[in-house]
């Protein structure tokens, strides 16, 4: 091909690029200054000043779906946090973040406990979105509310899916750790000892929950010493954890495997005396199953967080709501759910320590 008849298929391919038309969102809002302001405000924690400009912005630019999105994950309002994301979907369902923001969707309904919805959701961006990073999550997830609706057998297989599909993300480990609940509610209890043995020195983010399953497991073998020794390691190598609270006698202090008539019940710990210096708190979720609290619960305990369980009443449900800290200013509150929103995924509200604390 000579120069000339290079430079001529340049020019006409640079002619054409420029006639098409590109979408909306690659008129990238990042060069706007609301919109880059928010963002700072928003990488460093500042969820409510970030709200604020990312508003500012949208008003100009109505048809910015990453405006849409950031307004999502700023809005506290799970209700209006929704119709940003619902918005960014129905408009922009091609867009990079799309699939997050359906994610973004079905958490909000896994957190408010209405699990079939929610696994309509997941389900959904599995569908639409198969090669999504968030994919995997989305497995992980579904198995967990198969637990919570009670169908275990279809959870082990929801679990043994996305360790085959994910054998090597961080996932598969939760999965496995799944996969010990799911033996357990089917009284596959030499499936549960041997699995939950060999992850007891892998998944030290669910310690605590394997310990006391596995005591529970061992109980019904009829092995009882081997079940009371894991239930001291609870006390001596997770004292802080929910699990500890489980197995502690509140009479005696003394511990005890848990019997026939107690060891399926709800029992949530002590709440601990209210620092009168702390003012913030962050509720990393509220859920309607016991079992999703508490499995949250042990990931933040294992991670360090100060977490603890509370319950409220909702709409006439028992919500079950999982509390971190407190801490006595908002700026480190804020840190915190900002630690967690990257390790669960999860939306995060950071709240004042009521003055009589529930």
């Amino acid at each position: 091909m000579s120069p000339k008849t290079t430079g001529i298929l340049l020019f006409t391919i640079l002619c054409f690029l420029s006639s098409v038309p590109l979408p909306l969102w690659a008129t990238s809002a990042e060069s706007d200054t609301l919109f880059t302001q928010g963002k700072i405000l928003f990488e460093t924690g500042q969820y409510e000043q970030a709200k604020e400009k990312f508003a500012q912005h949208l008003a100009e630019h109505p048809d910015d779906p990453l405006a849409l999105f950031y307004l999502g994950k700023t809005e506290f309002d799970g209700v209006r946090s929704q119709q940003y994301f619902r918005s960014l979907l129905n408009r922009f369902p091609d867009h990079p973040l799309a699939d997050d923001a359906l994610f973004q969707i079905a958490q909000f309904w896994y957190a408010k406990g209405y699990y079939i919805t929610a696994q309509q959701q997941f389900l959904r961006l599995l569908e639409q979105y198969p090669q999504s990073p968030l994919a995997a999550r989305c497995q992980y997830y579904i198995g967990r509310i198969l637990l919570a609706l009670d169908k275990p057998a279809r959870a082990e297989e929801q679990f043994q899916r996305l360790i085959q599909l994910y054998p090597d993300s961080v996932l598969a480990v939760y999965a496995n750790c799944g996969l010990v609940d799911a033996y357990q509610l089917q009284e596959k209890y030499q499936e549960a000892i041997s699995l939950g043995e060999f992850l007891l020195n892998r998944a030290n983010c669910f310690k605590s929950h394997l310990l006391y399953t596995l005591a529970q497991c061992y109980r019904r073998v009829g092995e009882r010493q081997k079940a009371e020794e894991l239930l001291a390691r609870i006390s001596r190598e997770c004292p802080q954890s929910y699990e500890a609270t489980l197995v502690s006698s509140p009479a005696v202090g003394q511990k005890s495997t848990p019997d026939d008539s107690t060891a399926n019940k709800t029992v949530l710990p002590p709440q601990p005396p209210a620092d009168s210096s702390a003012q913030y708190y962050v509720q990393a979720g509220a859920f309607a199953n016991i079992a999703n609290a508490t499995a949250l619960h042990s990931r933040l305990a294992g991670d360090g967080f100060p977490v603890k369980l509370a319950t409220k009443f909702s709409e006439q449900k028992l919500l079950y709501l999982v509390r971190v800290g407190p801490y006595k200013n908002r700026e480190s509150a804020e840190k915190a759910a900002e630690e967690i929103r990257k390790a669960e995924a999860i939306p995060c509200l950071v709240k004042k320590v009521p003055s009589e604390p529930r």
